[in-house]
This record gives structure tokens, sequence and C-alpha cells, in this order.
């Protein structure tokens, strides 16, 4: 995707590889969301995702948001979230609505 910031033209790529559609349960909630700063987007055809904290090889780690195309027939963004499940934290991922 590109956008401009000034007079500099930008460009974003991003890449998250998914090995299971399942998640794992957590025991400790994760850590407060980070603060992203979210530039003008002027393409309708994009939508603003914001990060997410990912559960990996034992830690959290922070996926950071950006702008996503929006699949045909799609209107918006469902965030994912972590919900306590038995004293655990099981992540439910984000999807298009």
């Amino acid at each position: 995707m590109k956008f401009t910031n000034g007079n500099k033209l930008c460009y974003v790529y991003a890449c998250l590889v998914v090995f299971s559609c399942a998640s794992p349960r957590m025991q400790q909630a994760p850590p407060t969301p980070l603060v992203e700063i979210v530039t003008v987007n002027n393409n309708n055809a994009f939508l603003w995702v914001p990060g997410e904290y990912r559960f990996r090889q034992g830690v959290y780690v922070w996926r950071p948001g950006g702008y996503r195309p929006i699949p045909h027939g799609k209107i918006g963004w469902v965030e994912g979230r972590h919900a306590p499940v038995g004293g655990r934290y099981r992540f439910h991922r984000g999807y298009w609505r």
C-alpha cells in the first residue's frame, strides 16, 4: 500500500504468517495495547486495522496495525480480543464483516 506523508511517498508492507486457526490459551492477560499513530487515508478502498498482541513462543508479541484493503462486500473490521476462559485468556481473531 502507498500513501503520502507531506511531500514523501511512503509504502507500507505487512506480513503475518499463521500456522493454525486455533489460538493457545494464556495464563496472563496481554499488556495494554500500544498507541499507534494513524495517518490520513484518502483512499476509501482501505481501512485502518489496529495492531494487536499475539501470543508467540510463550510471550506476547505486538503486531502493528495498518491500512488493509477492504474485501469486496465487507463494510468494516471487528477487532480481535483476548477473552478470559477458565482462568486463562484465549485470543479471538479480528474479522471483516
